[in-house]
């Protein structure tokens, strides 16, 4: 079974670091460190009308859940950011490089093993 946690922030109604670093926190603990956790930033549709989320709120509960110890975090609805690419976990190579839903580069060879430090990527998500 793979499992992937997505989390839609929106302004003034789940914007709260600390919320979601308790998250954050329960994702590692319950599930495990390597379990992908995907931070959407929300912009306004139908009848929500609350302002997009900052990319730096965005950016800053992306560095709060790595120090917090998860393994594979990614940005959603913030194009071609760093952070929605794929970094192995050991010595922090670019991996998987993306836009939106859209592999641009893979580094990874097919045993799934870091080129640069042989980390075993295997052990944490599947191709």
């Amino acid at each position: 079974v793979h499992l992937e946690i997505t989390t839609l922030i929106i302004p003034t109604v789940n914007d709260d670091l600390k919320v979601l670093s308790d998250i954050g926190k329960r994702i590692s603990n319950e599930l495990g460190s390597a379990t992908p956790w995907h931070l959407t930033r929300y912009f306004p549709a139908y009848k929500f009308s609350e302002p997009p989320t900052h990319v730096k709120f965005l950016e800053d509960a992306y560095l709060m859940a790595k120090k917090n110890g998860l393994k594979f975090v990614y940005l959603g609805n913030v194009l071609e950011h760093k952070y929605e690419n794929t970094y192995c976990t050991y010595c922090g190579k670019l991996l998987i490089k993306r836009a939106g839903l859209t592999v641009i580069k893979m580094t990874i060879n097919k045993n799934l093993v870091c080129p640069e430090c042989g980390d075993a990527l295997k052990n944490y998500f599947i191709l």
